[in-house]
């Protein structure tokens, strides 16, 4: 089966042409998860400056989040990673409003499984 790609830009090659098709749907999947996740769209502002930086602020945090997925070699979606965050943004409130926990080094395998199901409590993907 063939395919015809087609540019605007006579002066690319034939391989530039494919190249940036190929890297389309990558750029959809940015501005779709800042779209869902970061707020893309969600910026009152009347002023162009602080348009601009609500938008780069927006698609920086995407990078960052696939930044550190990509670190710690994880598979996670954006949706799964904010969850993750939430998650244990959560577990770190929780313990620090019940101050020192009794028996702490009691059963420290069995707490060990609990504070894993807590912070992986609702992912799509398992880590």
């Amino acid at each position: 089966m063939r395919k015809g790609f087609f540019s605007t830009d006579c002066s690319m090659s034939a391989k530039e042409v494919i190249d940036i098709y190929r890297s389309r749907f990558q750029i959809e999947f940015l501005f779709r998860d800042a779209k869902q996740f970061t707020g893309l769209c969600h910026c009152q502002a009347r002023d162009t400056r602080a348009l601009d930086f609500a938008f780069n602020l927006s698609l920086a945090a995407i990078n960052v989040a696939k930044a550190f997925c990509r670190h710690y070699n994880l598979n996670f979606s954006i949706a799964d990673l904010k969850l993750l965050m939430h998650n244990a943004m959560m577990i770190e409130r929780f313990l620090s409003m019940f101050g020192n926990l009794p028996n702490v080094h009691k059963n420290q395998g069995l707490k060990e499984h609990y504070f894993k199901d807590l912070l992986l409590y609702g992912l799509k993907v398992s880590a």
